[in-house]
């Protein structure tokens, strides 16, 4: 008997000790049209059994038909926050889904804030400020979720409910100071990490790999974990959280294989690197020089002609007068 609860009381204090996990993903709009994809991108997430599942925007969160690849058990674990195309796409059919585009939950180990990082300054600021007087006392992990990398001032928006954020990092920083532990985003990477092709000079190749990054900050550390294209891998990020230590463990998952070699990199048979430190022979040398005269001065040298043309022009009209 001594036996049985000395075994019994083994389990508990090792059930009590594991970390809590969830997954977190966002910018999956592209990923969603790849349907067959989409699907095993879904199941590889639900075959990890977390405790909750993030979606951090522009996902077409607001498709009636998005959660029909979770399974029902599974439903009431995904949670969401809309970017800037849920709104782009029409909040309404977002709120069907989701009820709320803010939310805060509080588990055992951790406290998530749930941030719509759409709306104006006014609205973050008072949001923020609340969450802050109800849990700045909580000895439980703070963090925050939201679309937009709020510490990134690179692009802006002039008005709310945008393509970006409207607002600097300075402008909340002071209420995310001392009180959030981490912050997560789900934005896309495209912004730093490149992979789509109107946007790539050259035909140079996309940047596949990264699945999120970190920065850090005075007093908390901050993830983005948005993807770009979302092929030919498609990637979410599972984290484990205990005693306010959060830890990110990458997933990815070929949903295609247009772009990759036999090894599942990418194919460079297909793509164009920028060469440097190439050796030219003298007639390239000087073409180039030309070329990069004529790159520096063009302007002039248009307006040069255009302005000795238009005199020649002026010139035999009136000599015909």
């Amino acid at each position: 008997m001594f036996r049985i609860l000395i075994f019994i009381y083994s389990i508990f204090l090792t059930n009590s000790s594991l970390a809590e996990e969830f997954i977190v993903f966002g910018h999956a709009q592209e990923l969603v049209n790849n349907k067959e994809g989409y699907k095993s991108f879904i199941r590889a997430i639900q075959n990890e059994n977390v405790d909750n599942i993030f979606v951090l925007g522009d996902s077409n969160l607001g498709n009636p038909k998005i959660l029909s690849n979770f399974k029902a058990e599974n439903k009431n674990r995904v949670h969401a926050v809309p970017g800037n195309h849920e709104y782009m796409d029409n909040i309404k059919s977002y709120l069907a889904n989701f009820s709320q585009t803010n939310k805060d939950i509080e588990t055992k180990e951790t406290v998530f804030l749930l941030l719509d990082s759409n709306q104006s300054l006014k609205e973050v600021l008072g949001l923020l400020k609340r969450w802050k007087d109800k849990y700045f006392h909580s000895e439980k992990t703070i963090i925050l979720l939201t679309h937009h990398r709020l510490w990134d001032d690179s692009i802006l928006s002039v008005l709310p409910y945008k393509h970006d954020k409207s607002y600097y990092f300075r402008d909340v920083y002071p209420l995310l100071s001392s009180f959030v532990d981490y912050v997560i985003t789900g934005n896309s990477k495209r912004q730093h990490f490149q992979d789509l092709s109107e946007s790539l000079n050259g035909n140079t190749p996309p940047n596949i790999s990264t699945t999120y990054w970190e920065e850090v900050f005075p007093d908390f550390k901050a993830y983005n974990v948005g993807m770009g294209n979302g092929e030919p891998y498609a990637t979410y990020i599972k984290f484990s959280v205990k005693d306010k230590i959060l830890l990110p463990k990458s997933r990815s998952i070929e949903v295609s294989n247009d772009i990759l070699d036999s090894y599942g990199i990418i194919d460079m048979n297909k793509f164009t690197p920028v060469w440097r430190d190439q050796e030219y022979t003298l007639y390239e040398k000087i073409f180039q020089s030309i070329l990069n005269i004529y790159n520096k001065f063009y302007l002039f040298i248009f307006g040069f002609i255009s302005g000795f043309i238009s005199i020649v022009i002026i010139f035999r009209y009136k000599s015909r007068c």
